[in-house]
């Protein structure tokens, strides 16, 4: 039987592997997705063994800008009945207060993590409870709150505009 510190590992790597394949194939390497668009959130499959074959995302467009400037993911181990969450977030803020997730204004969720920065950014990620999921399937809008290095909030935009759908597609196929 597998301690809950393996299972973790575990679905952490897939989800790494999953990301970090799905990033190269964005960058337009060849890449053999099927993609559904559901409103504001994308359901994205590839047939892989080990993986999660699916996961549904939104990235997060400064429109000035018109550069990205978050990445939110979601995917599913069948296998070990566990979602992953990761959001792929700007530098520059600081990394000890963690990040807040506030649905709707009123829903506070702090079980996510930053566990490393890149250059494309620093990765917030966690195992999302189920409150959290039901707050994301029937909410209109979420924030990823950090604060920048004048200890300032400062929220980025999630849209739940399609979530729910996305979701259940999600779930579909894997």
């Amino acid at each position: 039987m597998r301690s809950a510190a393996s299972t973790s590992l575990t679905l952490w790597a897939a989800v790494i592997l999953l990301v970090t394949s799905i990033g190269g194939a964005s960058q337009g390497q060849a890449q053999d997705y099927q993609t559904s668009r559901y409103k504001d959130w994308t359901v994205r499959c590839q047939q892989r063994e080990s993986l999660p074959s699916c996961d549904l995302y939104q990235t997060v467009i400064d429109q000035e800008r018109q550069q990205q400037v978050m990445m939110v993911s979601l995917a599913y181990s069948e296998e070990l009945d566990k979602y992953a969450f990761q959001a792929v977030v700007p530098l520059g803020f600081l990394i000890q207060p963690g990040v807040l997730i506030r649905v709707d204004g009123e829903r506070d969720f702090e079980d996510f993590k930053v566990t490393r920065c890149k250059d494309v950014g620093c990765f917030v990620e966690g195992i999302p409870s189920a409150e959290f999921l039901a707050a994301f399937s029937t909410g209109n809008s979420a924030q990823l709150i950090m604060l920048n290095e004048e200890r300032e909030p400062v929220g980025l935009p999630i849209s739940l505009m399609g979530f729910k759908a996305a979701l259940e597609e999600m779930l579909s196929k894997s």
